[in-house]
């Protein structure tokens, strides 16, 4: 098979579905390692483990670079009290082991939805 420019084009054979559901599996895995954390703005761990089922990723993990602040960036919120020091390594594992290669597998997700969709032709 060929595209219109005369390259040639991926043949997925089958593996493109198991694929996308292995990156689904391990961004679901990812998201159960997410630590529990007090409800904000009425968004809990309930909320944003349905959000996970529903793929949107990018949302989740907006909320959760607020929820788990790394650096000097100090709380938005208000709890009448004095602030303590702020550790900047407190969340970085999260960061590092959790937010981030969830962010690189759902790009792989897309990519290879959009491969998965082109091979079976529904595309347009």
């Amino acid at each position: 098979m060929k595209l219109p420019s005369g390259q040639p084009a991926i043949v997925l054979n089958g593996n493109a579905k198991e694929t996308a559901n292995k990156l689904g599996i391990q961004i679901w895995l990812l998201a159960c390692r997410i630590p529990f954390f007090t409800p904000r703005d009425g968004y809990n761990h309930s909320a944003m483990m349905r959000q996970v089922l529903c793929l949107e990723i990018p949302s989740v993990l907006q909320r959760m670079v607020t929820i788990f602040p790394i650096g000097n960036n100090p709380s938005h919120q208000d709890f009448y009290e004095p602030q303590g020091q702020h550790n900047e390594e407190i969340y970085i594992r999260e960061h590092w082991d959790i937010f981030t290669p969830m962010e690189q597998l759902f790009k792989l997700l897309r990519e290879v939805s959009v491969a998965l969709i082109h091979d079976i032709g529904a595309f347009g």
